[in-house]
């Protein structure tokens, strides 16, 4: 539900030091973690980039769905540890007829691993040199969908074109719109601007979109798929470090990111394919949607057919959500603004 008022009180912003991050870790102590686990693994191992990127992103995500939906080219890569979602946090959900749906929040939970990597979660967001704040987590998930391109259908339901896109910004935009769907729901009117922020600042904070936005300049610029390449953690410092190698990577990124997306080049106040661009991704952020509600949602067994149309209905709506078009027209205001910041400091 979106606000009737018009939406000038809300934004989606990109760059990630706005919002706060209490458990987020250094630059350096993030490496020490990882290089831990490269250190582990024999050297033709650790210095087979395309399979490290998989296994590091396990470390974070690595759910069924995952290997099943998301990235099911990198399925058969056997993680660094045993991957499972623990300590489930539900919340109901009434939906029409005798049913409760359960959205169902798991955090994950890595087997055997050493205390800092226990509750990977606690880990991924980076504090950067500079002071930028960083999902890296969501830099592995897009670097590692790159690597293993393909759509996402499950059980042939609302597709999207791209897993890349679906792991990263356009998931994550697809959240937002769920649960502000399911919010709307539990408070029986439409959001105010103020909950509509609160809600893309949970969803889809600046953190996450800064580290979808690098996945796309980091597979842009490095030589992500080599089998005999470097360690992932040279790569992560070269970029994120300050080393002069990449400097225009980091420093052109959202420019990178528009192209990579399929934008263009930035022309004046608009980018070169905006208009085909928004009607093709206000479809694609609107299944992403359906899929999040699909996801996390947990019918209880009030009746099977009717528990499975509700929950199919509950889709349906998240997928035609009217705040579809706005949220991408934000999205892509913030990216305008930071190109033009870019091609102005170049």
């Amino acid at each position: 539900m979106l606000s009737q008022k018009d939406a000038t009180g809300w934004d989606v912003p990109l760059r990630g030091t706005a919002a706060p991050a209490p458990r987020a870790a250094a630059l350096d102590a993030f490496l020490r973690v990882i290089r831990a686990e490269e250190d582990r693994l024999a050297r033709r191992e650790r210095l087979d980039t395309k399979l490290m990127i998989t296994r590091l992103r396990k470390l974070f995500y690595g759910g069924h769905g995952w290997d099943e939906y998301l990235i099911p080219g990198a399925a058969e890569v056997t993680p660094l540890y045993p991957f499972e979602m623990a300590d489930p946090v539900r919340r109901e959900f009434e939906v029409p007829g005798p049913n409760v749906l359960d959205f169902v929040d798991r955090r994950p939970r890595l087997d055997g691993a050493p205390p800092q990597l226990v509750r990977p979660g606690d880990l991924q967001e980076v504090r950067m040199h500079d002071g930028e704040l960083v999902d890296v987590g969501h830099v592995l998930a897009g670097l590692d969908a790159i690597n293993h391109p393909g759509p996402v259908a499950p059980l042939g339901l609302y597709a999207m074109a791209r897993n890349v896109d679906a792991v990263t910004w356009g998931g994550d935009l697809g959240s937002v719109l769920a649960e502000v769907l399911f919010q709307g729901a539990r408070r029986e009117r439409a959001l105010t601007d103020a909950e509509l922020q609160e809600q893309i600042d949970l969803c889809a904070p600046p953190q996450d979109m800064l580290g979808n936005v690098d996945a796309y300049a980091i597979g842009a610029a490095y030589d992500i798929s080599h089998g005999a390449g470097c360690a992932v953690s040279d790569i992560l410092l070269d970029y994120y470090g300050g080393s002069p190698t990449a400097g225009t990577a980091r420093s052109r990124r959202f420019t990178t990111f528009a192209l990579e997306v399929g934008l263009g080049r930035l022309e004046g106040d608009a980018f070169a394919a905006e208009p085909a661009w928004l009607n093709r991704y206000e479809r694609e952020i609107g299944h992403a949607a359906a899929l999040y509600v699909g996801a996390i949602g947990d019918l209880a067994a009030w009746g099977l057919p009717y528990a499975v149309g509700a929950k199919l209905g509950l889709m349906k709506s998240a997928r035609d959500s009217p705040l579809r078009r706005p949220l991408l027209e934000r999205f892509v205001a913030s990216l305008r603004s930071e190109v033009a910041r870019e091609a102005a400091q170049a």
